[in-house]
Parts: C-alpha cells; sequence; structure tokens
C-alpha cells in the first residue's frame, strides 16, 4: 500500500470535513471558508486513499520481469560417498603402462630360412656292403649355434637322431648327430654332418665320423629334396 497517498488523502478527506484549520502530520489546512472548496477537498482526499489501495494490489499481484528466482540451495548429504581426486603419479604411471605401444620380440637365428622344412632322398654309404644306399629324412627349423635345429629319420636303419647346429656358414650348416633311435645298433652316434644348401629345393648332406674333422672323403653322402 502507499502510505503517502493515503495519509495525504485521509488529511483531506478530515479538513474537507471539518472545514480546515487542520494540521496532521506535519501539514498544515487552513480554515475553509467555502463550501466549494470543502467539497472539492473531500474529492481529492477520497481520490488519494482509492489510488492508494489500488497501487498496494498492484504491487502485491505484480511480477517483477527481470527478477531472477534464488539458486535452490543444495544439501550434501553426509551418506552419499565422495570420490577421491586421483594421484597424479599414479595416473601417470598407469597412463603409461596403458598407453605404450607392445614390444616385438625378435627371433635370432643362425640357420637360414631357406634351409627350413623337410627333405628326403638316398644316401650313398660305400663302405658298408650290408646298406650302401638308404633313405635318410632331415626335418629342419630354426635356432642358434648350440640350439638343437633339425631331427633326422633312416627308416631301413631303424634309427633317428637329433642335429645341435656346431657351425652355420654363408653356404653350409655344420652339426652333430645325438641318436635317439637305434634299435638295430646300425648306426654310428655322435657324427659330423655338414648341408650344403644346393638350390632352392635341393640340398647335398655329407657325413663323416668326427665332428671335428669335416674334410676329406665322407663315410655318407646324398643329395635330399624338399618335401612339399
Amino acid at each position: 500500500m502507499n502510505t503517502t497517498l493515503l495519509v495525504i488523502g485521509l488529511i483531506c478527506l478530515i479538513a474537507a470535513v471539518v472545514g480546515g484549520g487542520l494540521e496532521m502530520a506535519g501539514a498544515k489546512v487552513p480554515v475553509l471558508d467555502s463550501p466549494a472548496r470543502q467539497v472539492a477537498l473531500g474529492v481529492v482526499g477520497f481520490i488519494g486513499i482509492v489510488l492508494a489501495f489500488v497501487a498496494s494490489r498492484s504491487s502485491a499481484n505484480s511480477v517483477p520481469g527481470n527478477a531472477t528466482p534464488p539458486a535452490p540451495t543444495v544439501i550434501a548429504s553426509s551418506a552419499m560417498p565422495t570420490t577421491p581426486a586421483p594421484d597424479p603419479s599414479t595416473s601417470s604411471e598407469t597412463d603409461r603402462l596403458t598407453t605404450a605401444p607392445p614390444s616385438t620380440p625378435t627371433t635370432q637365428s643362425d640357420v637360414p630360412t631357406s634351409y627350413y622344412g623337410r627333405w628326403r632322398g638316398q644316401l650313398v654309404q660305400p663302405d658298408s656292403p650290408q646298406f650302401p644306399k638308404y633313405t635318410a629324412e632331415i626335418d629342419i627349423r630354426g635356432g642358434i649355434v648350440g640350439d638343437t635345429v633339425a631331427d633326422t629319420k633312416y627308416p631301413l636303419l631303424k634309427c633317428a637322431g637329433e642335429l645341435t647346429l656346431q657351425n652355420s656358414l654363408p653356404v653350409e650348416l655344420q652339426l652333430e648327430e645325438s641318436l635317439t633311435l637305434n634299435d638295430n645298433n646300425e648306426c654310428a652316434d655322435h657324427l659330423g654332418i655338414r648341408i650344403i644348401r644346393k638350390s632352392a629345393t635341393s640340398i647335398e648332406i655329407r657325413v663323416y665320423t668326427s665332428t671335428t674333422a669335416l674334410e676329406g672323403v665322407p663315410e655318407a653322402h646324398g643329395i635330399l629334396t624338399r618335401v612339399p
């Protein structure tokens, strides 16, 4: 309610009734010597009272267009779990471990890949009247010096063995054979063997009685071809 309009309206209305000569709320109304003035003052007082009530109702019903409603107050519950801040040192270490590219293991081999695979052929043994010729099968794989890099089979002699790489040269492999099967006792153990690459599909085998003397005439020799 507009208090100023209400007070002025009341003063004017009361002064009109009593004919002036009134002093109220710091306002002084002189004596009115004319009925017309009393009526006019009464009308002004009535209008002031009405305007005071109208202004009061308008202010009560209106909502400022630019008023911003107060932000709601959020009260955190003590029962809700909180997420701890990540440790920078732990996070950086975790990122480093998870983002580092996987290492690719390197496989070293002293056996050229051109030797890899299965080979089969006939070996000639001139000094053996019982077995002057027999079939040999060799399965060659990768490895370094000191590794077992091949398996041997001699079906006719009922023998089998493993070849340990002793030396790898540009044109040949030098190996030692250790028997794993010798049913008829027809095969000698710890022989020296040279495998010489002849072509993409053939190798030459030379067998010696000693691993330290791989020169001269071999005890057995022959050409083996690659098995598809």
